[in-house]
């Protein structure tokens, strides 16, 4: 943890001054430390280097969920530049330029192969926040990058000062229990005329991913994660045959209404090992939401300048200020 992350922490209790006591340090990474409330004296560790702002106690769901993602972060921790393309694919028009000088917040960070990025851009500051261990992950890959932090914690319950410019939040709402909560969460960290950004599943495009394989997912999240892990690979190598041998050829002959057609074709662009990365994304989660454009919209009302666009035929990003 680097020191001049702590002018961006409270505790999440009470919102009350968090106070650094007995770090160790390596290099120039707190490295060991308690941080004390004094209003309401809880207490809470650094460790690794990483501020640790758990719950002491998760719903069983959302725990599998934690632990099962974490998994995946470990598993898929080598970073390319296919990360950066796809980064910018869900930013739509928010330009690397846009992230100069701003005080921003990776809500749901992962291994951190988007904070790595918004570090790069020149943020000022960049906090990565996840429930999950993958946290370990994102420290190790921007450690180096002295405005890139990283933290462990709840989005239900950040301990961030309400003061952020830009807020993005990519495939991690439409996994929380409650999402327009979790937004709800967020956006309260925002400055006025601060720009958040939101990326869910979405209901229209995956009706028949919805009915037919959806419903698996019951079973395929309570299974052991070795056993995910090479279901993943054998499945996608299914549908990568099935896109080499059937998409591809009748894009090139003009068809391209193929259920679910920009999707896989995006995928095919990034290549198989991320292709696999997502089918994994897929099989794991205990928790996940699809969502219309309507219902989604309702999530805007309070903001201006709101922009909702369809990714891939399949998904949204919306993207808005706050008034």
């Amino acid at each position: 943890m680097k020191e001049r992350l702590l002018k961006y922490l409270v505790c999440p209790e009470c919102r009350g001054e968090l106070t650094l006591l007995n770090p160790t340090r390596q290099g120039d990474e707190i490295w060991e430390a308690e941080l004390n409330c004094a209003s309401c004296q809880h207490a809470y560790k650094v460790v690794e280097g990483i501020p640790r702002f758990v719950p002491e106690a998760l719903d069983s769901v959302v725990q599998r969920n934690v632990e099962n993602f974490g998994a995946q972060w470990h598993l898929l921790d080598e970073r390319s530049d296919v990360n950066r393309r796809e980064f910018l694919s869900y930013l739509d028009k928010v330009s690397p330029d846009f992230f100069k000088g701003k005080l921003v917040l990776d809500a749901g960070c992962g291994m951190g192969k988007f904070l790595y990025y918004a570090a790069e851009w020149g943020a000022e500051d960049v906090i990565g926040v996840d429930l999950s261990n993958s946290v370990e992950v994102a420290s190790r890959w921007t450690r180096e990058m002295p405005n890139a932090h990283v933290i462990q914690a709840d989005i239900y319950k950040l301990p961030l000062r309400d003061r952020f410019d830009f807020i993005y939040s990519i495939g991690v709402l439409h996994h929380l229990p409650d999402p327009p909560a979790g937004f709800r969460s967020l956006t309260k960290l925002l400055n006025r005329g601060g720009t958040i950004l939101a990326w869910v599943y979405g209901y229209e495009g995956n009706q028949l991913y919805i009915k037919l394989a959806d419903p698996l997912r019951w079973i395929t999240c309570r299974l052991p994660f070795w056993v995910n892990k090479l279901g993943a690979k054998l499945l996608a190598g299914i549908l990568w045959m099935i896109i080499w041998a059937v998409y591809l050829p009748a894009n090139r002959l003009g068809f391209k209404r193929l259920p679910m057609n920009d999707y896989f074709l995006y995928f095919y662009e990034l290549g198989f090992q991320f292709f696999r990365g997502t089918v994994l994304d897929k099989m794991i989660p205990s928790i996940s939401h699809h969502y219309r454009r309507d219902e989604f919209a309702r999530w805007w009302e309070n903001f201006v300048d709101v922009r909702l666009v369809q990714r891939n035929g399949n998904s949204w990003t919306g993207v808005g200020v706050k008034a």
